[in-house]
């Protein structure tokens, strides 16, 4: 009987001990046995005088004895500022002559195609219906006054008036389908942001023609050390191709109008053709004629404004574009003239004289 009490006693007093979960220490003079089932274990933490161990304290030495998650990442600012970044290519009086090439033969596009449809809004829509509105207006007014008296007159006026509203109100709804006013100002934003563009690249490719923006140091890589000196912002902003890039995309995002096929084939063609004539021998012959001082983008930028102007002075154009293919056989034949010609420009003229 004695031993059946002094057992429920022992445990009323093991039910009424508060749970010590939350303590990280153990206290004085316990052994690690008595530690509640689920604590966490107290790695590096003195336990001898230390009874009770405040969250804070607790937190703090966590923090001190945690192990590191960051190994082999740089602290100062630099080497932070450096995770993540992008390659930036640096511009170049070559390179930036290539963007300006690239823009320029956009820009000729997209002016042609946008003269082709504001054209064809012009003379198939707006001049047809404001001239059959003003007959429709006309007839009418001299259908109402006593100049007729023959009732057949004014059924043959009153048939016509009303012929014409059919005829402007078809107009006004092919109009709506073609949407040629609007295609045409896509196009022509275009064409004016690709030349503001252009001029602000050939001012640029005239500075980097005496040399370096910004003294920036780069790596072997590309990347940019901002120890070098310089404005970092400004030189990702303004120097680099990426950025070029980027405005040029943005002036296309905006054009949702297709550009008109013929003109594509020419264009398509005439890049066909430019690659076709890099071969040993012509490159040869060009060297011989004009050596290195000349890059390839200037005949090359010389060939598309010749295909342009044939486009553009054909009788018919800009309402009607005429055939790509013989446009680009006759700019290739004036192209080969040109080549040749200007090569010796100064010395025929010196023979004339």
């Amino acid at each position: 009987m004695t031993s059946v009490v002094s057992t429920v006693d022992s445990l009323k007093m093991v039910s009424s001990e508060p749970e010590n979960k939350g303590n990280v220490g153990v206290e004085k003079g316990d052994s690690p046995s008595m530690a509640g089932v689920g604590e966490q274990p107290s790695y590096g933490m003195e336990t001898d005088d230390s009874p009770n161990v405040s969250a804070s304290e607790s937190s703090s030495n966590a923090k001190e004895t945690a192990v590191p998650t960051d190994v082999g990442i740089a602290k100062d600012p630099a080497s932070t500022q450096s995770i993540g970044r992008v390659k930036h290519h640096k511009l170049d009086a070559k390179s930036s002559l290539a963007a300006e090439y690239e823009m320029h033969i956009t820009m000729t596009l997209h002016s042609l195609a946008s003269q082709h449809f504001l054209v064809r809004q012009f003379w198939v829509f707006e001049v047809n219906q404001s001239l059959f509105t003003m007959i429709s207006g006309i007839l009418a007014f001299v259908a109402t006054t006593d100049l007729v008296t023959e009732d057949r007159t004014v059924t043959m006026l009153t048939t016509i008036v009303g012929s014409t509203a059919i005829i402007v109100g078809f107009l006004q709804a092919m109009n709506g389908l073609c949407s040629y006013k609007a295609r045409g100002v896509m196009h022509e934003a275009v064409a004016i942001d690709l030349r503001d563009m252009r001029n602000s690249m050939r001012m640029l490719r005239t500075k980097l023609g005496f040399g370096e923006i910004y003294d920036l140091n780069t790596d072997d890589k590309g990347t940019i050390n901002p120890a070098g000196g310089g404005n970092e912002s400004e030189y990702y902003e303004q120097d680099t191709f990426e950025s070029i890039q980027s405005k040029f995309e943005q002036c296309l995002f905006g054009c949702k109008s297709a550009v008109p096929l013929e003109l594509n084939e020419a264009f398509d063609g005439l890049a066909s053709v430019c690659k076709m004539m890099c071969s040993t021998k012509n490159l040869k012959y060009r060297q011989d004629r004009y050596g290195d001082k000349f890059p390839g983008h200037c005949f090359q930028i010389r060939f598309y404004d010749i295909l342009a102007a044939q486009i553009s002075s054909h009788p018919l154009f800009p309402l009607i574009v005429p055939d790509s293919k013989k446009a680009l056989e006759k700019a290739t034949e004036i192209y080969r003239t040109e080549y040749n010609e200007f090569s010796a420009f100064y010395e025929e003229k010196k023979e004339k004289e």
